[in-house]
């Protein structure tokens, strides 16, 4: 029974049961640019906080941990993706669904309340 898909697929659909999709290479390409931007552009307030106006204000604080706080959820994003996010439900097993809604519970949780 855990063996077969998490979902039904849809009509004239053949279900290739895997964890892996060409989709989830577009979260690699996105968390990098995202974070490596947001980065440089961190840097460059930062840069200008300290060196240029030498004042750092409490904004500036709330800024560099706010960057900080983010990064656990890049990593657990990217932890989800070996246990199948990004594959169609139909194309993933039901225990690898199960160890996906194990492993990423504040991921999901946080994309489910949104809607």
């Amino acid at each position: 029974m855990l063996e077969g898909p998490a979902g039904t697929p849809p009509p004239n659909v053949i279900p290739h049961l895997t964890t892996h999709s060409d989709d989830q290479k577009w979260y690699y390409l996105c968390a990098s640019l995202c974070t490596g931007i947001s980065g440089a552009f961190l840097l460059v307030h930062l840069y200008t906080r300290f060196f240029v106006f030498r004042k750092v204000l409490p904004a500036d604080i709330f800024i560099i941990l706010g960057f900080i706080l983010s990064l656990p959820c890049i990593i657990i994003a990217r932890h989800s993706l070996n246990f199948g996010a990004g594959v169609h439900i139909w194309n993933l097993k039901l225990k690898d669904l199960i160890e996906l809604l194990f492993v990423s519970p504040l991921f999901i949780k946080q994309t489910l309340t949104r809607y």
